[in-house]
């Protein structure tokens, strides 16, 4: 199922990768999509990481979390790709 970012409408779409998720991993998804405000959300994010890279402090708990969030950030954005569809705004 292909929800169309702009309107949400409906259409089928054959997938690869589709992957049996638990229903709520993504509702966070769901959320900013609803919101209006993913690639806000998006921008925070790599603006989070890129900060932390920049800073000195370089421990293993640091990179830890830099990792969980390009991991989860990339687990996002291939159900992203395998359920929406993006449309320009009319």
């Amino acid at each position: 199922m292909i929800e169309r970012i702009s309107n949400f409408s409906s259409t089928t779409r054959t997938s690869h990768t589709s992957q049996s998720n638990q229903p709520n991993d993504y509702e966070h998804l769901r959320f900013h999509i609803a919101s209006d405000d993913y690639f806000p959300y998006l921008s925070a994010l790599l603006s989070f990481i890129e900060e932390t890279l920049d800073e000195a402090d370089h421990s293993q708990e640091h990179l830890r979390i830099q990792l969980e969030a390009v991991k989860a950030t990339r687990k996002d954005l291939r159900y992203l790709h395998d359920r929406y569809c993006i449309e320009p705004r009319t």
